[in-house]
């Protein structure tokens, strides 16, 4: 049976007839509660084992000195993500986005910054994209895997359209793999 809020269904109610009504209540709870809760009898009871989110189409609405924590699929990573929305209606910040390899890739950090890194190659100079960022921040760079690593350089010298994600890169590395790391979002 399901759970019955209007039991008993009036203060004339007879007890007899409201303890079974009573009883499947509380068995209706005890079924409800056992999906990822500890067991009420249990040392750990009133805590979760894990917690599951249905997605989200949108963000919730957040009022002031609230925040609300969801799941949502996010453009980017085109799978379920865990969001923070900041309050009055603040950014949300899908905190577990990440994308890419070992080579190139990026995540997102709990501030919402983003974190890329990625391995390019060419022999004096590029406009490199950062995958992932919108807008650069920062950026540095190291030559890999070099023969003479004291006759290598590599300058960041502009970050000609930070909006677009991008910066210009000298070397003298002459085709050997260069690593990136940059903060944006």
């Amino acid at each position: 049976m399901a759970y019955d809020p209007d039991t008993p269904a009036n203060s004339a109610e007879d007890p007899s007839q409201s303890q079974p009504k009573i009883t499947s209540n509380f068995q209706a709870l005890n079924t409800s509660n056992s999906v990822n809760h500890v067991a009420y009898n249990d040392a750990d009871q009133g805590k979760h084992k894990f917690m599951q989110m249905p997605e989200q189409a949108s963000a919730p609405s957040t009022a002031a000195n609230e925040g609300a924590l969801y799941t949502a699929v996010e453009a980017t990573s085109t799978v379920s993500e865990l969001v923070y929305r900041r309050e009055g209606n603040g950014a949300a910040i899908a905190f577990t986005e990440t994308a890419g390899s070992a080579d190139s890739g990026w995540t997102r950090l709990p501030s919402g910054l983003i974190l890329g890194w990625q391995i390019d190659s060419f022999s004096t100079g590029a406009t490199v994209t950062m995958l992932g960022m919108t807008t650069i921040y920062q950026v540095t760079g190291t030559v890999d895997n070099s023969v003479d690593p004291a006759a290598q350089f590599i300058s960041v010298y502009s970050l000609n359209d930070p909006v677009g994600g991008t910066f210009n890169v000298r070397t003298s590395a002459g085709g050997a793999a260069i690593r990136f790391i940059a903060i944006g979002v």
